[in-house]
């Protein structure tokens, strides 16, 4: 931003001029069309926080520098923008400029999206949505979304390149025929299907792994978004599933009285393998039958082995039982020899490792646990209540120490944080003063500010990327909260408590921040908890009334010598 005064923080500095400068004369003309709706986007991040009286906007800090890299940059900012108030004052700047721009750039707005394809995969681990674009003076190019379904159907990668989307399918097709039988050629697509495929992945993207990044993605995300946006609306997008209470039982036995499963036997383990294989395909895909290397890898290594409610007995059989399964599920699905065999060769693979995190014992240290647990809940509770103390605080000592003293109304602590994640920190902080001054929250006070303040600049000074990274401050803001309430047991009905709906409402998020906060957990830790359920770990963080409890729960079971 600049100062009305004329002086300037450094908007368009030689290095911004330099790198657009560079991009408009490359040889894909997209190039930098991406890098310039980036900025126009930053921009108007950057714009919507506070700022000093005085100081002009992006926008008019362009509009001051008269140069041919500034003059593209606001040709493309005017046609990306959503404020049609900034797009007719970015216009009347762009009537007295002079300098030639290229039409790729002063015909974005008129671009149409005038094909579509798509290419699936037929083990269903992802597809290709590909967009022709044509501008009215005959530039063509394409956009590429990939949407990911093993990661939840998010749009996992994308980008742009300055050749007919005529071109790049036939380069798809080429590197389809190169793969063999196992691969998918393109196909053409309606336009309004496309549109709501990519804004459901996107969607899915913020909502499950909005810190995701890959290669240039989601460098040009805001672009792509631009194109979709001018895509008829009203598409069929993908079938969601919600198939977790999904009963196998019928399936188990279709399964075992197959050809593919001729010399397995009809024991319990052996039974309860399948359904446990049957139910992860349905809780991973929403398809009891779809499997494909990816599948086979977080089944093996994530899922199966440390789940506690198998049997060793029933994890004995799995390495019989889903190359079977494999071979039954293919046939049924009509997947090609090439897949079939793809997906065994990613049993082989990964069995070793399935046996080897089994030999680390998880299963049967969360089943001891359970068992503690049970036995506990019928007396004697001492030796549970002793290791949820130790837990929720971190170490038998921070136990000793415990006391119920309410935290301070700390201001917020910048020591040691600098550049980019200073600027983001008292940004996302800002939502944060917000939550208690004007949230209808009565469960929540100056306490509360302190222990979410610490927190932030905790994560900050760990790893200040983790703070930098492609997130509106509002959702790291809901996550923080969120994270602190359920931390100090603020979950609940009103008034002591508050419900997490209204939380996220407050802060216009329409779902649980979950990724974002544990991201965020495991960064504060340093990587000790795996997910929002863990205890952070530090006494700093909780309020007096909840250490209040904390103590009466160690009186009562685990008294302190004096």
């Amino acid at each position: 931003m600049a100062h009305k005064n004329g002086h300037s923080d450094g908007s368009a500095t030689p290095e911004l001029l330099t790198g657009l400068r560079t991009a408009l004369r490359a040889k894909d003309f997209t190039e930098f069309l991406v890098i310039a709706s980036v900025l126009g986007d930053a921009g108007r991040d950057y714009d919507a926080q506070p700022a000093p009286e005085g100081w002009a906007s992006f926008v008019d800090s362009m509009i001051e520098v008269n140069y041919a890299e500034t003059t593209a940059l606001l040709h493309v900012i005017a046609a990306t923008t959503p404020d049609d108030i900034e797009r007719r004052h970015i216009r009347r700047a762009l009537a007295t400029r002079r300098q030639p721009t290229p039409t790729t750039v002063t015909g974005l707005a008129e671009a149409q999206v005038d094909a579509a394809y798509f290419m699936g995969d037929e083990l269903g681990d992802g597809d290709n949505v590909i967009l022709g674009i044509t501008w009215p003076t005959g530039e063509r190019a394409t956009a590429v979304a990939y949407i990911d379904h093993n990661m939840g159907t998010i749009v996992k990668d994308g980008f742009f390149i300055g050749e007919p989307v005529e071109a790049i399918v036939d380069r798809f097709i080429q590197i389809a025929r190169e793969a063999g039988d196992r691969s998918v050629t393109p196909v053409p697509t309606d336009l309004a299907d496309s549109r709501a495929r990519i804004e459901q992945g996107l969607a899915n993207l913020d909502d499950f792994l909005p810190d995701w990044e890959q290669d240039g993605w989601p460098l040009c995300r805001s672009l792509l978004e631009f194109f979709v946006r001018t895509l008829p609306a009203g598409g069929t997008g993908y079938a969601g599933h919600a198939a977790y209470d999904v009963d196998v039982t019928e399936l188990v036995e279709t399964f075992l009285n197959s050809l593919e499963a001729r010399s397995l036997s009809s024991t319990r383990p052996t039974r309860d393998a399948a359904a446990a294989l049957l139910e992860f395909a349905v809780d991973h895909s929403g398809d009891a039958l779809r499997w494909s290397p990816v599948s086979v890898e977080v089944c093996l290594v994530n899922e199966l082995p440390l789940d506690p409610e198998l049997t060793e007995q029933a994890l004995d059989a799995v390495p019989d039982v889903l190359p079977a399964l494999v071979r039954y599920a293919h046939r049924e699905l009509r997947i090609s020899p090439g897949g079939t065999t793809e997906t065994l060769q990613s049993v082989t693979r990964w069995l070793p490792r399935f046996q080897l995190i089994r030999g680390l014992g998880a299963n049967s240290a969360v089943r001891d646990y359970k068992a503690h647990l049970a036995a506990a809940r019928t007396g004697p509770y001492g030796p549970a209540n002793r290791a949820q103390l130790v837990e929720t605080l971190g170490s038998e000592a921070a136990v000793d120490a415990l006391d119920d003293v309410p935290l301070p109304d700390e201001p917020l602590d910048l020591d040691g944080i600098t550049g980019e994640a200073r600027d983001r920190v008292l940004a996302i902080a800002v939502h944060l003063d917000r939550l208690i001054d004007e949230g209808p929250f009565d469960a929540l006070g100056v306490e509360f500010r302190t222990a979410c303040r610490r927190f932030l600049t905790g994560v900050a000074r760990h790893d200040p990327d983790v703070v930098t990274r492609r997130s509106k401050d509002a959702n790291t803001a809901a996550a923080i909260a969120w994270l602190l309430a359920r931390a100090n047991d603020l979950i609940g009905e009103p008034p002591s408590r508050l419900r997490a709906g209204e939380l996220w409402s407050f802060f216009a998020v329409s779902s649980p921040p979950s990724t974002r906060a544990e991201t965020l957990a495991r960064t504060y830790t340093n990587g000790r908890t795996r997910s929002t359920t863990d205890a952070l770990g530090d006494p700093a963080l909780l309020v007096g009334r909840y250490r209040r409890r904390l103590l009466e729960l160690r009186e009562e079971c685990w008294p302190v010598e004096t």
